[in-house]
């Protein structure tokens, strides 16, 4: 208050009178004088150190640039970056676009995102890998200099790599490290240009499972000491009991004494007064450990599980109750995974570390088993050749989420290890078509897998094979056509979705909840990695039939390459989806159905009517209606049953093709009784009953007649 230096009057804003003068001209405010302050006062003249600023933001925010050139004066520089202000389409005032490119050979450079040409393109604030494409145009000297100033570059990005179309299979430039790429080879008109900006990546501070646990009257204790990976768990650590449905049944923070961590885990049991909802564990059932390690904010599982719960008023459990014995939570998981001889659908439920193909597959190769590998990712699909040109491979990573084919001489075990993926590992779902894992150790129906996508009508197909071939599921066909039963840890599934999905996980599979059906193998199809599905209905004409039968797919050629079962539903008869294999072109002979090949369809020695479904290896469901006729070899007449008769008996004949048919009852005079049959007929089996009445709806006399049939 500057009241009395002001005459008597006080100044709005603090203000008072520079050195007691009373005159308003000297007037001066006190406030915060830095306009970059949240605070900042445009009216204060004096600061007060009362300036506040908001923290700095751990959100990347960047822009940077290389110039592309060739010999002469022309060139362009080619900016990227992030910002909070920027989204991932244009934005004007920060993006620029590129015209056109000129007619070849001119020189041309400029970025591509989303299909659009850019000479700058500042993408959405992130921390997540992102992937421009680099396209170029050649001049007639064939040469394209890329060059950049990396200073400072490391600390606005983790990555940033420059590579060739395939994923750094020719090139794999460190644009951290380098600042230049000379490039004179035309083919190399599209590169990789892959970013990972900095950003705030600290654990938090809390532990995951506190306030979790439902406290119920039914409990029992587990001791015990933990370590992970052999080293001694740290202050701060937490271990948590999930039964079999993951539930969470109790979790506690490790007790540090003595240089131990100490378990003294109290788990809960179901509520029985609340039955529609699961709180705890049920006697009987089997639990789970996991413990998260609060110094890297990751959760590892204890690899077994754990039985024989039960209520003991809060007591340690018998069992349970030694807190000398050591619960080691391994931080590398094994993974084993069965190959079968010839084709396998495969996947992997860990990371691992060393995950190139060769590393991967090492001890295969080294035993010369290995034939191939492929995959299919957002580039399409990618190959591995062990015993190829290493530089034509385009499958140089086995990553997770994904499914591989891989194809060996001699059945095998794959070993290897890694860190697990866990139940809430994500994976992003391409539109169309995916090749997949099921990474969750315990098996689940597709239904349940993919209950979301379903009800949001976005899941079209699934597909999956193991050692009974290929299986099929359509949520919105008929469910008992599908084959295709349970996922299973370990087995590769394609996926086929309308819209890209982000993030998906699978749901939490319980005790039972799928049971895969093993349908019997027939060792004569040779199953392939190329095939697509075939189901529908199916007629027989004077053909003795046994539900459960197959009707055979062959080719022209009389190769088998599948099988349909013979289903009764509601009274109709059904063909269950069945695989159709195409031929392995890594192999010298022909094995399977030819890509346009006309397919036929057989039941024992009957060969059904002519349809047109044509062989295509893409794994789409193909419909049809077989009518399958027992056709007779020659035109015949037989004798009338019973007979003799009163007052019905039916008159049969085979007709080996289609033609115009009478049958007429005549007296022994000769005279017409009537005609039965006066139509053109379908080749086969044929029968007609007689009533005994004349043309005119008459009862006939009593006496023989005769009955004559002309077809043609």
């Amino acid at each position: 208050d500057c009241a009395g230096d002001c005459g008597g009057e006080a100044f709005e804003n603090e203000c008072g009178c520079v050195g007691g003068s009373t005159d308003l001209e000297d007037e001066f405010c006190y406030g915060c004088t830095d306009p970059d302050a949240v605070n900042y006062d445009p009216e204060a003249t004096i600061s007060d150190e009362s300036c506040e600023y908001l923290p700095p933001s751990d959100d990347p925010d960047f822009q940077v640039c290389m110039n592309a050139s060739t010999t002469g004066t022309q060139n362009y520089d080619l900016c990227f970056g992030v910002s909070p202000d920027a989204t991932d389409g244009f934005d004007l005032d920060i993006d620029q676009y590129a015209p056109p490119a000129p007619p070849p050979p001119s020189f041309d450079a400029t970025l591509a995102w989303d299909s659009d040409r850019y000479y700058t393109q500042i993408l959405a604030t992130t921390i997540e890998e992102r992937v421009y494409d680099v396209q170029l145009q050649y001049a007639e000297n064939n040469l394209i200099i890329l060059e950049w100033d990396n200073t400072g570059w490391s600390d606005m990005m983790t990555s940033c790599l420059l590579q060739d179309a395939f994923g750094g299979v020719m090139f794999n430039v460190d644009m951290l490290t380098d600042n230049s790429l000379e490039l004179d080879n035309p083919a190399f008109n599209t590169l990789k240009l892959k970013i990972t900006p900095s950003g705030d990546t600290e654990p938090p501070d809390e532990n995951p499972w506190e306030g979790l646990v439902t406290h119920t009257p039914a409990s029992g204790v587990f001791l015990g000491q933990a370590t992970i990976g052999g080293e001694l768990a740290s202050e701060g650590d937490w271990v948590a009991a999930f039964d079999e449905g993951g539930n969470i049944s109790g979790a506690l923070a490790l007790t540090l004494y003595d240089s131990d961590a100490y378990l003294n885990l109290v788990i809960y049991g179901d509520d029985i007064t609340t039955p529609d909802v699961d709180e705890g564990i049920n006697p009987g059932e089997d639990f789970t450990l996991k413990i998260w390690d609060s110094s890297e904010d990751i959760i590892w599982n204890y690899p077994e599980s754990f039985g024989g719960w039960y209520n003991n008023n809060g007591a340690p459990m018998e069992g349970y109750n030694d807190p000398s014995v050591v619960y080691d939570f391994p931080t590398v998981i094994i993974d084993e995974v069965y190959l079968m001889s010839n084709w396998n659908l495969i996947s992997f439920d860990i990371e691992i570390e060393e995950n190139t193909t060769e590393d991967v597959f090492a001890d295969i190769i080294g035993d010369d088993n290995l034939v191939y590998v492929t995959g299919f990712g957002e580039t399409g699909a990618q190959f591995f050749d062990p015993y190829g040109l290493p530089f034509l491979n385009t499958l140089t990573e086995i990553n997770p989420g994904f499914g591989f084919w891989v194809k060996i001489n001699d059945g095998t075990t794959l070993v290897q290890e890694g860190m697990e993926m866990g139940q809430d590992y994500s994976f992003n779902i391409m539109a169309s078509w995916n090749l997949m894992s099921y990474w969750p150790q315990m098996s689940i129906t597709p239904q349940d897998a993919f209950a979301e996508l379903i009800e949001d009508g976005n899941l079209i197909y699934l597909t999956g094979f193991d050692e009974t071939g290929a299986h099929y599921f359509n949520p919105n066909g008929l469910p008992f056509l599908n084959t295709l039963t349970s996922l299973d840890n370990g087995y590769g599934y394609w996926v086929k979705v309308n819209n890209a999905v982000d993030g998906f996980q699978y749901p939490t599979a319980m005790a039972g909840m799928a049971k895969a059906v093993v349908p019997d193998v027939n060792p004569g199809i040779h199953r392939t990695n190329k095939f697509m599905f075939i189901n529908g209905t199916v007629s027989f004409d004077h053909i003795d039939y046994v539900i459960g039968d197959k009707v055979s797919v062959l080719t022209e050629g009389g190769l088998l390459v599948g099988e349909m079962e013979i289903l009764l539903e509601e009274g109709k008869l059904y063909l269950k989806t069945g695989a159709v294999y195409g031929d392995d072109i890594t192999t010298d002979i022909i094995d399977g159905a030819i890509d346009g090949e006309r397919l036929t369809f057989a039941y024992r020695e009957y060969v059904s009517d002519p349809v047109d479904i044509r062989f295509s290896g893409d794994m789409e469901p193909r419909n049809l209606s077989l009518k399958i006729k027992h056709i007779p070899e020659k035109f015949s007449l037989a004798q009338n049953y019973p007979n003799p008769f009163n007052p019905i008996t039916n008159l049969r004949y085979d007709l080996p093709e289609q033609a115009q048919v009478t049958l007429t009852i005549y007296d022994l005079t000769g005279r017409e009784v009537t005609q039965l049959v006066n139509t053109t007929q379908e080749p086969g089996f044929k029968s007609v009953r007689w009533d005994a009445t004349d043309m005119h709806g008459k009862p006939a006399s009593a006496g023989v007649y005769l009955y004559q049939i002309r077809a043609g």
